[in-house]
């Protein structure tokens, strides 16, 4: 995965989650691979809490494009960083099913850039 104009703050994870930050001029996001179990989401809970404070006002951008699957507490927190006016981003089918599931809003396939 290639971001532009970016630095990647972290790489987390277990054998069949992980995520990586990347801290952009105009946004901040996640990128998430993987099946994001009820651990996995506190983990990325902890980590948006922890860069909150560097996010500022910039947008967060949540790609899902890797995820596998979801438990119940992920579906939380991605509705919740969906609520709070994150982007979720995806530019394949499975991510924009994952997308429209968790929401309950149609979801378009696009990139985020």
């Amino acid at each position: 995965m290639t971001w532009r104009s970016s630095n990647v703050l972290a790489v987390s994870g277990s054998e069949d989650f992980s995520y990586y930050m990347h801290d952009g001029p105009g946004a901040f996001r996640f990128a998430v691979a993987g099946r994001i179990s009820e651990a996995g989401a506190r983990e990325l809970e902890q980590a948006w809490r922890t860069a909150s404070s560097v996010i500022g006002s910039r947008s967060l951008i949540v790609d899902l494009n890797r995820v596998t699957g979801i438990e119940a507490a992920g579906q939380r927190l991605i509705r919740c960083w969906h609520k709070l006016g994150a982007q979720l981003v995806g530019t394949t089918e499975r991510a924009r099913k994952l997308i429209e599931m968790v929401t309950g809003e149609p979801a378009y396939l696009r990139d985020g850039r």
